[in-house]
């Protein structure tokens, strides 16, 4: 039956932007099938959250919870948690770490300061939301890329 489920929604997102969004999804999705417990995502857009829960929906017994560090948030993990789970969830794992420069002589934008990280080489669903002001910016991310 799971195979018959991730068929019908690969096959429904294939050739889209969300192709390889649905497949990581309904990977995770069956491994909390599987397990029982409960699996998070990397950071995903508002369509990528649309797509999971299309994903949630075509499992029985399971059920998907955001999270983005706050009330909010345009890019947030999804938690799939499966019906039997009897634990609490750890939480969704995010850091928020701030970076300042002068803002006398430098104007970064959202766009620069995602450049930059990503050409360290991190990629785009270990990051959040980037709330950049004049002279700062937060970053929302996985908390096991914090320390890097």
């Amino acid at each position: 039956m799971a195979s018959e489920q991730k068929e019908k929604l690969i096959r429904f997102y294939k050739g889209t932007e969300g192709e390889e969004t649905v497949i990581k999804l309904v990977d995770l999705a069956e491994a909390v099938q599987r397990s029982q417990k409960f699996r998070l995502s990397g950071f995903l857009d508002p369509y990528g959250q649309e797509i999971a829960e299309t994903v949630a929906a075509n499992y029985p017994g399971l059920r998907v919870d955001f999270g983005g560090g706050y009330q909010g948030a345009e890019r947030a993990r999804a938690m799939y948690i499966h019906e039997d789970f009897a634990g609490t969830p750890s939480g969704f794992d995010i850091a928020c770490l701030k970076a300042s420069w002068n803002g006398q002589f430098a104007r970064l934008s959202h766009r620069d300061v995602l450049g930059a990280l990503m050409g360290l080489g991190i990629e785009r669903d270990r990051l959040g939301d980037l709330l950049v002001t004049a002279d700062s910016v937060r970053i929302l991310c996985d908390s096991k890329m914090a320390e890097y």
